[in-house]
């Protein structure tokens, strides 16, 4: 189950709203709300409707530009290839939609210590987290794929002495999660550019590769 801190989400979604990974923990919203989760599930009350997909392998089954809203709680850390599951966020949003994402902080002094000394830890090792995304790497991959970071902010912080979560929104430096709010643009980015370093005059000194991301 998500924490709470989900409902921090609610003031950025609105209109027709995809919920990404559902199943651990709907949105207590109403309204046009569709669910899309790799595992099978009833569909909530408060849903129009609810659809399985594996969006490491397949896209997100709606057409084009059919959400002013998507939210996805703790899922592109279980994703192989992030930067397309973005990219196929851009592509069901309509123009200037907005894409709400909420990720583990890689620098949470939690995650610090464990990966600091891991054979003390072996239980935090997960075998559904394929990346854990820092906010520079969340910011150069938003752009990539057509979004503009718009806000990010924290969540909560675990302080053991007085066995407490406290809310830290202003600091996700902090935090055991980031929230980041995407606002879908109209340039479209979805190729690599690279520097490689060389000597000729006559060549410029970035090249973009022909190469999809997804």
């Amino acid at each position: 189950m998500l924490p709470d801190f989900q409902q921090q989400t609610y003031r950025y979604l609105t209109g027709r709203i995809l919920d990404i990974g559902y199943v651990s923990k709907p949105l207590a919203l109403t309204g046009d709300i569709v669910g899309v989760d790799i595992q099978q599930a009833p569909c909530p009350p408060n849903y129009r409707e609810v659809r399985m997909a594996n969006l490491n392998i397949e896209p997100i089954p709606y057409a084009d530009a059919s959400f002013e809203s998507i939210f996805a709680g703790e899922t592109i850390e279980h994703l192989a290839n992030p930067m397309r599951f973005l990219a196929e966020c851009n592509r069901v949003l309509v123009p200037h939609g907005v894409c709400v994402l909420t990720t583990p902080n890689p620098y949470y002094w939690i995650d610090i210590i464990q990966n600091a000394f891991p054979s003390r830890f072996p239980g935090a090792e997960n075998d559904q987290h394929f990346n854990s995304p820092t906010r520079i790497a969340m910011r150069t991959c938003a752009r990539r794929a057509s979004f503009r970071v718009e806000r990010e902010e924290g969540t909560f912080i675990h302080i053991p002495i007085i066995r407490k979560k406290v809310t830290l929104r202003r600091w996700p430096l902090l935090t055991s999660q980031t929230v980041y709010v995407l606002r879908k643009t109209d340039e479209f980015k979805h190729s690599i550019m690279v520097s490689r370093p060389h000597q000729r005059g006559d060549l410029p000194k970035e090249f973009e590769l022909d190469a999809r991301l997804f």
